[in-house]
């Protein structure tokens, strides 16, 4: 048998299917000796069997990679949804903007229309507590009577109140 023949690791990870750091850290677990990427024939040999013998633990490795592109993909999943969060976030937050600044229009509007009631209100107030004194100098000041024009009746003041 032929000793001094040497295969490459390159080769075997080919072979077994395997990543080639793989198939180096099983070689170097197993105390084989590698020597320029290289070991010998039975060496490889062992390696190889090691590397192609079909254990519970491959249904598990399968089944674990199975579990991550799930994974992989509910992350997917869940980033999209992130990001549409975070667009509905800013259109919220523009949309509390505008109706902040309408609120603040409707409260200056509100703050006008407050002040010009109450300037109403104090003008009808001094109305209706000066009645007497102002009706008084209304009459005492204006005469009145009343004419026929055509068929209608008109009110006439002789002596109307200045301002």
């Amino acid at each position: 048998m032929i000793e001094d023949v040497h295969v490459p690791l390159q080769k075997i990870s080919e072979i077994t299917n395997r990543k080639l750091s793989f198939v180096r850290f099983l070689a170097r677990n197993v105390d084989i000796e590698i020597t320029n990427e290289h070991v010998s024939m039975d060496c490889a040999l062992q390696l190889t069997k090691m590397l192609c013998i079909k254990t519970a633990d491959t249904d598990e490795v399968h089944e674990l990679r199975e579990e991550n592109k799930q994974l992989a993909h509910d992350k997917q999943a869940h980033e999209l949804a992130v990001e549409f969060l975070k667009s509905e976030r800013k259109a919220l937050k523009e949309k509390v903007q505008i109706l902040e600044r309408q609120l603040e229009q409707s409260e200056g509007r509100t703050d006008r229309f407050e002040a010009s009631l109450l300037k109403m209100a104090e003008s009808v107030s001094h109305l209706a507590n000066n009645r007497d004194v102002l009706m008084g100098q209304m009459l005492w000041q204006s005469n009145w009577h009343i004419k026929q024009v055509g068929e209608k009746e008109v009110l006439v003041l002789s002596k109307p109140i200045k301002n």
